[in-house]
């Protein structure tokens, strides 16, 4: 509950993990993506816009919207979150060792949407091919 009062990003992304997990509380995947976009709404303070946290929070956006886990699919909002991240923690690469693991999975969600993209661009192309 002191996440909700502090609108501190770290604890509301970290309870947003919570849910998505199950880990003390019932797993609940709309609760999960609410905590994540409310951890980026406390990180659009003035005084948290450099959060370290706000790279981790993109990521988890973009996973969420990506894969249409507590909210509605939308795999360009997941591309545009996770292409943020990724700017985002590279630039913690000198200060954190660790950031390397949650790069490489940012740029394998990144890789899924682009393939998701570009196999609705493709049938875009094929559909309007048909129809003349």
């Amino acid at each position: 509950e002191g996440a909700f009062l502090f609108r501190d990003p770290e604890c509301l992304y970290m309870l947003g993990d919570m849910y998505k997990l199950g880990l003390g509380v019932k797993q609940h995947d709309c609760k999960s993506f609410e905590l994540y976009m409310r951890a980026y709404e406390a990180c659009d303070d003035e005084n948290l816009r450099d959060h370290e946290c706000l790279g981790d929070i993109h990521a988890r956006i973009g996973e969420s919207l990506l894969n249409g886990v507590g909210t509605k699919q939308d795999t360009l909002q997941a591309l545009k979150a996770l292409n943020m991240s990724l700017g985002i923690l590279y630039e913690r690469i000198s200060e954190d060792q660790f950031v390397m693991y949650t790069i490489d999975k940012v740029k394998k969600l990144v890789e899924e949407a682009e393939e998701e993209l570009e196999l609705d661009r493709v049938a875009l192309v094929w559909l309007e091919y048909v129809n003349t």
